[in-house]
């Protein structure tokens, strides 16, 4: 299947998801700033049942304070996900995705695990790259939003993005995200820390700590 195919068939699932809530949020670290838009929803049949297809879409923004002319140049990431999960599958499911950034365009394809409760969410895959030596991404998301009282509930989401490479000189990649904050109606504020790995036999690290907010639309 070429690029242009298969981001045309992307195209036309997202179109049928406009119902979904998208949360937007911006994160204001020592470091960097970025902006996160990611959501994950059921496609939606006639009258308003859900289907076993779920569309997962993200877009990020990354700018460095330290950017200048030709270092730290703001990057972005697209990736958009579909996937098809039969009722005795228990939330298991293939899954295709296709991934944009700064620095190449990718189609991968794995297995996922949904389970989207009304206060905590649990989200992952295990997909591999198209190609002889692909690299494995494993994704890991875990949301809870406890009720506090009336108006307010609590956020918390633990993120993990790990790319393993299968070529013996490429580099591991590791991302972890934390949020802790609370939730009132369409809000989330609150603290947050980004921390990065990259390396084989030795790592660099990173770290971007500061606030969150988030709003769904």
């Amino acid at each position: 299947m070429s690029s242009k195919v298969f981001l045309l068939f992307f195209w036309m699932v997202g179109s049928t998801t406009s119902i979904a809530q998208i949360p937007f949020e911006v994160f204001a670290g020592n470091q960097r700033v970025t902006t996160d838009v990611l959501f994950f929803k059921t496609i939606k049949k006639k009258g308003n049942q859900s289907s076993p297809w779920l569309f997962f879409n993200r877009d990020r923004v990354t700018i460095d304070y330290r950017q200048t002319d030709s270092t730290y140049l703001p990057t972005f990431s697209t990736t958009t996900a579909l996937s098809f999960t039969a009722k005795k599958a228990k939330g298991f499911a293939p899954v295709l995705l296709y991934t944009i950034s700064s620095q190449n365009m990718e189609p991968k394809a794995g297995m996922q695990y949904a389970h989207l409760g009304k206060q905590f969410t649990v989200f992952t895959w295990l997909v591999s790259e198209w190609s002889v030596t692909p690299q494995l991404d494993y994704f890991l998301l875990c949301r809870y939003t406890p009720t506090v009282n009336e108006r307010l509930n609590g956020f918390v989401q633990l993120e993990s993005f790990n790319g393993i490479p299968t070529a013996s000189n490429a580099p591991f990649q590791l991302v972890l995200r934390g949020r802790l904050g609370v939730q009132c109606r369409s809000f989330q504020v609150g603290f947050g820390l980004d921390h990065f790995w990259l390396g084989r036999a030795s790592f660099t690290q990173f770290n971007n700590a500061g606030v969150f907010i988030r709003y769904e639309f």
